[in-house]
């Protein structure tokens, strides 16, 4: 790609190519670079602006990965994805009304998009809209049953409303799929010490260091 790229330096097609291929790579700051080359030449396409918005969410600039998945909707409005990255830098940006809202748009198009019900059901969780979120994280749960990070979610969702005990094997279900999801083990140190269980606790966040 970097040689396509050489060899067409004004090629747009060329510039998103390579923007999206350094996403996969973690290279954000490049494919950043390389997908605004091709946005100026070729502004008018919401894959790019899709792409970006991506970049964006990975280099946790939430406002300017907002701008760029809107740019995208406003070129393609049935974009589930855009929708989905739209929500997730609303999350970011703690916007939860508004990270609901776009997450039930991409779902009106895709009522089994998994990350769209994931960030629903966030949104709703930092509502303390807890019955909505256990809601949107089971019928989550039916679409990936064996997601660590949904898991997680759960987990916390159980600690906040009370449901220790719940909360509890929701964790450990978690770390057990995912032995290096740090929001497992924080969840576990959270649940120790709401237990009283300091030697537990400690083991947790060793745990979290660790990663």
């Amino acid at each position: 790609l970097t040689q396509a790229v050489a060899l067409e330096p004004n090629s747009a097609d060329a510039q998103s190519n390579l923007g999206w291929a350094l996403v996969n790579c973690e290279r954000y700051e490049e494919a950043r670079a390389a997908l605004e080359r091709s946005l100026a030449l070729r502004p008018n396409a919401p894959v790019t602006w899709r792409n970006l918005a991506i970049a964006l969410l990975r280099l946790k600039q939430g406002e300017a990965a907002l701008d760029a998945a809107t740019r995208a909707l406003q070129l393609k409005p049935d974009d589930v994805d855009s929708w989905c990255n739209r929500s997730v830098a609303e999350l970011m940006l703690r916007r939860w009304d508004a990270a609901a809202a776009s997450a039930e748009r991409a779902l009106s198009f895709n009522p089994a998009h998994f990350e769209a019900l994931v960030n629903k059901g966030l949104a709703h969780l930092e509502l303390h809209h807890f019955e909505l979120a256990e809601a949107t994280f089971n019928t989550a749960r039916a679409v990936r049953p064996s997601n660590a990070e949904l898991l997680a979610h759960r987990g916390r969702l159980f600690m906040l409303s009370g449901r220790n005990a719940e909360a509890e094997a929701e964790f450990d279900a978690a770390v057990a799929l995912d032995p290096g999801l740090q929001v497992g083990w924080q969840g576990k140190a959270q649940i120790a010490m709401l237990n009283g269980n300091i030697a537990q606790a400690m083991a947790a966040c060793k745990r979290v260091l660790d990663q």
